[in-house]
């Protein structure tokens, strides 16, 4: 998953609108907007603003963390790391 989608999906699970998520972060709702449409990254701070505010678990936060570090990667290698994955999974 995308980590926009992911965090958007997060916020959407505990009821937040991006005015409150803006309020909870100190971020403008555009620039979460943003964030989770994938036009801008975030810094490292950012994200981990977004995080506390949607209080996500350990789990949680390494889902994230580990699809950011995926997306980073060139496609490539991310496919390979994927079907990796997806056949250790099954």
């Amino acid at each position: 998953m995308k980590t926009g989608n992911y965090l958007k999906l997060k916020r959407i699970e505990k009821k937040l609108s991006l005015r409150q998520m803006s309020y909870k972060t100190g971020l403008s709702h555009t620039y979460i907007s943003d964030i989770e449409k994938r036009k801008v990254r975030g810094t490292l701070i950012t994200q981990e603003k977004i995080l506390n505010a949607l209080q996500l678990n350990s789990e949680e936060k390494k889902i994230f963390y580990k699809d950011v570090v995926l997306e980073k990667l060139p496609l490539n290698i991310r496919c390979n790391m994927e079907q990796m994955e997806h056949e250790i999974n099954y």
